[in-house]
């Protein structure tokens, strides 16, 4: 017995006609998987063509059609496995060229690799790179380096294309030496403008430096105090590398731990802005980091910019470094829908500094702290601001608001513990914020507080008495001159005493 049609009446019984128009409903192919699409493209054609009035002409069409339905199928279903499996051997590919060309310069280059020729041997100094746009902002660290006390040498690396003759005249005028870091190796890459941005030329600088040991600043970086006490601290000797940390920890669900063939451990991120090597030491890893920016079109999907191609440099060359564990401070400004560009008080309740109503904080800036450097450690130690890192100012500047208002910091971790040993602390990015951008904040984590500075000062509560922690008592920075020469940057005003 003949299934009579969909359209049959309720009591079973086949209309003595039927005649019925067949509507493709709407699909999004884009949400569909191709198999499915073809199954049900078949199975639409089965169902237009199975109607009981059907002549033998058209029941021979209809097994033609299906059959050219069929072919044309497994052709678009084999076109697509191919597509897809030379797509999956040409990323492959890449990988393994790049695998190969890494392991390969791995195994060339010895443990300790020897001084180049141009190093001189013994020579110590600052070293800050950049272009015309950040020659204020080296004059303007340079100038708050002298005020430290610190007589380092410096000296500027440039490219020719980059700076003009003024420049370097305006450098030399200050006391620092101009470099030309430009090479073969240089003039053949060909990044782009992001890869520029990310630093892929700062191994490079360093590497081609006269300098043995190296105090490497970028150039927005401004010292609290005389950073020549770092070449002398019991960790440099122990190690020939000093990193301050980042706000991120790489996740685990990063590739580059594959890539790099390399265990999950919990660490935060470089932030290279700041750097204190011994090239006597770390030339291995060195070479390394610069090829990981030779080669930034494969690797910087996967790593941020230059302070992750060090990191990885030294974990790949098994180099020991020292990563400061003390987590930094953001600072900003506090901003409103009527003081959108900043200038807004913190407000205290119940002795605790916080925002008031209807505005936010915007942190654009990092403080970098000291370190410990007894062993073991103090349990009395308490952290000192050391270096504040204007990386957000740059472009969000107005004459009439000082960039470093308000500072944010973690507090409440139990004693001799940080952030890294309890795995805690994460920075929220906010982006643009009102009228200002480059915006961020410290998040909220469970067992912790978000404690904020403003004026040298902050209360809080620690079981329940309040006790006023200062800052930054009168200094040069925070008391003294109210603009730097030759930059549009006001001093810091976060100072030299701990904040715990």
């Amino acid at each position: 017995m003949k299934a009579c049609p969909p359209q049959s009446d309720k009591s079973g019984a086949c209309p003595a006609e039927t005649h019925f128009a067949f509507s493709s409903p709407t699909i999004d192919k884009s949400l569909v998987p191709r198999k499915y699409l073809i199954e049900s493209f078949i199975f639409d054609l089965e169902f237009m063509f199975s109607s009981p009035v059907m002549p033998t002409s058209a029941r021979i069409i209809r097994r033609a059609i299906q059959l050219i339905a069929v072919v044309a199928a497994i052709v678009g279903f084999l076109t697509l496995v191919l597509q897809t499996d030379t797509g999956h051997r040409s990323l492959d590919a890449e990988a393994r060229r790049h695998q190969a060309a890494w392991v390969k310069l791995e195994r060339s280059i010895p443990r300790y690799e020897p001084l180049p020729s141009h190093v001189i041997k013994g020579s110590r100094g600052v070293l800050l790179m950049g272009t015309s746009n950040t020659i204020s902002l080296v004059l303007t660290t340079v100038e708050l380096l002298r005020k430290t006390g610190c007589k380092l040498p410096v000296e500027f690396a440039y490219l020719p294309n980059e700076v003009s003759e003024n420049d370097l005249e305006r450098l030399r005028a200050n006391d620092i030496k101009p470099r030309n870091y430009s090479n073969a190796q240089i003039s053949s890459q060909n990044w782009s403008h992001e890869h520029l941005r990310l630093g892929v030329l700062k191994p490079f600088a360093v590497m081609s430096s006269p300098l043995q040991e190296v105090l490497f600043l970028d150039p927005d970086v401004i010292p609290l105090r005389d950073p020549t006490y770092l070449f002398a601290t019991n960790k440099y000797r122990e190690f020939g590398a000093l990193f301050w940390p980042d706000f991120p920890a790489t996740p685990r669900s990063n590739p580059i731990w594959r890539i790099m063939k390399q265990p999950y451990v919990f660490e935060r991120e470089f932030e290279t802005g700041i750097m204190v090597l011994d090239k006597a030491r770390v030339g291995r890893p060195l070479v390394l980091a610069a090829h990981l920016c030779e080669n930034a079109g494969y690797y910087f999907r996967y790593i941020w910019g230059d302070k992750d191609a060090f990191r990885w440099a030294f974990k790949v060359a098994k180099i020991p470094y020292y990563l400061n564990p003390n987590y930094l401070m953001s600072v900003g400004l506090l901003v409103s829908e009527q003081n959108p560009r900043g200038n807004v008080s913190l407000v205290e309740t119940d002795g605790k500094l916080s925002p008031p109503e209807g505005a936010g904080y915007c942190g654009q800036n990092m403080v970098q702290m000291d370190f410990d450097d007894k062993f073991p450690m103090s349990s009395t130690f308490k952290p000192q601001p050391l270096f504040v890192h204007a990386n957000g100012i740059k472009k969000n500047y107005y004459d009439d608001i000082p960039p470093f208002q308000v500072a944010q910091i973690y507090t409440g971790l139990p004693k001799r513990a940080t952030l890294n040993s309890l795995r805690r602390g994460r920075y929220e990015w906010i982006g643009q914020f009102h009228e200002q951008d480059h915006c961020g904040k410290l998040a909220a984590q469970e067992g912790l507080a978000v404690s904020y500075l403003e004026n040298c000062r902050f209360r809080e509560a620690v079981s329940g008495n309040q006790r006023k922690i200062y800052v930054c008592p009168k200094n040069p920075y925070s008391e003294g001159l109210t603009r730097a020469k030759n930059s549009r940057l006001n001093h810091p005003r976060i100072g030299t005493k701990g904040y715990t």
